[in-house]
């Protein structure tokens, strides 16, 4: 009980001295997932025991820990420890595998054999910034269009654009935030290579290159985009229905021709019967007159 006494409810009667002992980060920029030292300096004398809160002060709820290095159970810990948290026994306070939820005001209280100091720090946490990539507002790009240039990235405190060759026209604006370009009117001179930077305090990161292409107005629209699909369908329908159209000729042709053939080289039944009967009915005449003139002698 009398060490959470000690770490929480330091008595109003020790001599707090500010100023002398102070807080330094190493690295001077902590960064996910990395980690980060608050390192105490300028102590004079013998630490007897020492706390870290986190908060706006150093009420019990934001305690991290304390630590009395003379003590067999040297450390302490409080509701806002965390097992990513460690300490040494020079009072620094080390935090492992670091997170946004990290970042926060941190305050050491030292007592020393001789007194009782206070000292604080503010800690930003940062995050590298990713591979920007520029986008542009529409994808087919007439002359005469209002159009913009925007470059996304996570985490960029700063945005930098670039175009090796031209320089940008001077119809282009830039937003405050240096994350679009518009045109308001876009010109052929405009077409191009652009690029961009994303940046903050830790890291910088560049985008690809992006090919801006500007068509003239009579090359591209959606009428006469809309006209050419339509008569790509169109073609094909007729295409087809020839094609359809001239098998059908064909075969009906071949059937008729085989028709043809197969009528030719078979006799009709009915024309046989007829050469036969009037074959029969020349030799009776025949015959009957051959009689006539044997009598007509006789």
């Amino acid at each position: 009980m009398w060490r959470w006494m000690i770490t929480v409810l330091l008595s109003p009667w020790i001599d707090l001295t500010s100023g002398l002992i102070d807080i330094q980060l190493i690295p001077p920029y902590a960064v996910t997932p990395g980690s980060v030292t608050l390192s105490i300096t300028g102590i004079t004398g013998r630490i007897l025991h020492f706390s870290w809160f986190k908060g706006p002060d150093t009420s019990s709820h934001y305690h991290i820990l304390t630590y009395i290095p003379f003590d067999s159970s040297p450390l302490l810990t409080g509701p806002q420890f965390m097992s990513r948290i460690s300490t040494f026994p020079n009072g620094s306070l080390l935090i492992s595998d670091l997170l946004i939820i990290d970042q926060g005001n941190y305050i050491a209280r030292v007592q020393t054999d001789k007194r009782a100091e206070d000292a604080f720090v503010n800690l930003t946490v940062y995050e590298r910034v990713n591979k920007p990539v520029i986008t542009a507002s529409q994808a087919h790009i007439q002359e005469y269009d209002a159009v913009n240039l925007t470059c996304v990235s996570d985490n960029a405190d700063r945005i930098i654009w670039r175009r090796p060759c031209p320089i940008l026209q001077c119809q282009a604006n830039i937003s405050s935030d240096n994350r679009t370009i518009t045109f308001s009117k876009i010109e052929r001179g405009d077409a191009g290579d652009y690029l961009c930077e994303a940046e903050n305090l830790i890291s910088k990161s560049t985008s690809d290159l992006y090919s801006l292409t500007v068509l003239h107005a009579s090359e591209y629209s959606p009428d006469s985009h809309a006209a050419v699909i339509t008569g790509i369908i169109c073609g094909t329908i007729l295409g087809t229905v020839s094609i359809i159209s001239v098998t059908y000729l064909l075969s009906r042709r071949w059937l008729c021709s085989v028709r043809e053939e197969s009528s030719i080289d078979r006799q009709d039944p009915c024309a046989t019967y007829d050469n036969v009967l009037d074959l029969a009915i020349d030799l009776q005449v025949k015959s009957e007159g051959g009689d006539c003139k044997t009598a007509e002698t006789q």
